[in-house]
């Protein structure tokens, strides 16, 4: 079932909810530890119980993340991408590294392996926002312009990167971009194309995650959002964190498709088993 049917069948009787829990997880499971991305057994034991903890409804890998351990525990692969000063190298270098995309694929393989009914999605930076996050790092007092061409450039590794999962069972691809940064209408999406055929190709559903505001993007350019102001026209998900942290009272949810939200490090686990199922609730 893909991952749009899959939510559409839960919120007929319930409301679906997407969970982002990795940093509330690493704090009580992992008991403040780094996520263990070098160790696939381990990984895999702690999304068991980080999934029977809060039940998601989808099930994430957050590869942005993969990737700043990698980097803050091999200086040579930093400093390889800092070989050139071309904007896009950093990136290019990094997604090169076989070593690296050997073992975020087999922790997304294994994750596949007991998702179960539930959709794995892949979080990934945008490639405006990966591109110059790695060219930061790779070239700290480096100058280098990032706009929208920059994009389309960065765009073509991810895709080229993003079909090494073609066999890993994964369900869709949730590009993520920094606040007051992601696209604001399909012209500026376009320079993300490469990375939405590919989803589209392997037929991954394609979403996108605006958490500053409104959204101009038309239907039918990517197959989800999840975003403060949910669209009508498109398969939208609410986010959550702020009404839903913020406050042991009853909410008003907005009207969506389903909600998202990220469960804060420090929330004790009786408020996140609480807050949580007030979310479901009935329909």
């Amino acid at each position: 079932m893909s991952l749009i049917a899959h939510l559409t069948a839960i919120a007929e009787t319930r409301r679906a909810l997407w969970i982002d829990s990795a940093l509330y997880v690493q704090r009580v499971l992992a008991k403040g530890h780094d996520l263990p991305w070098d160790d696939t057994a381990a990984f895999v034991a702690l999304s068991r119980k980080q999934q029977q903890l809060v039940q998601s409804d989808v099930l994430t890998i957050d590869i942005g993340e993969y990737y700043r351990a990698v980097l803050n525990a091999r200086s040579e692969l930093v400093q390889a991408m800092g070989v050139r000063s071309r904007a896009n190298y950093a990136l290019k270098t990094l997604l090169e590294d076989n070593v690296a995309a050997s073992q975020i694929g087999e922790l997304v393989g294994a994750i596949a392996q007991i998702k179960g009914s539930n959709p794995l999605v892949i979080v990934c930076p945008s490639p405006k926002l990966w591109a110059e996050s790695a060219f930061r790092m790779a070239q700290p007092v480096g100058e280098a312009e990032f706009g929208w061409q920059e994009a389309e450039k960065a765009a073509v590794y991810v895709a080229g990167f993003l079909r090494s999962f073609s066999q890993t069972g994964i369900d869709g691809v949730l590009i993520v971009d920094r606040a007051t940064e992601s696209p604001r209408n399909a012209e500026e999406l376009q320079a993300y194309a490469a990375v939405v055929n590919v989803a589209q190709h392997y037929r991954w559903a394609a979403g996108l995650f605006q958490s500053d505001g409104d959204c101009a993007i038309p239907p039918g350019v990517v197959d989800f959002i999840i975003n403060n102001r949910p669209v009508a026209e498109i398969f939208s998900g609410a986010i959550l964190d702020q009404q839903l942290w913020a406050s042991s009272n009853g909410m008003t949810l907005p009207s969506a498709n389903f909600y998202f939200t990220r469960v804060p490090e420090t929330t004790a686990p009786e408020v996140v088993l609480s807050q949580l199922q007030s979310v479901r609730g009935n329909v």
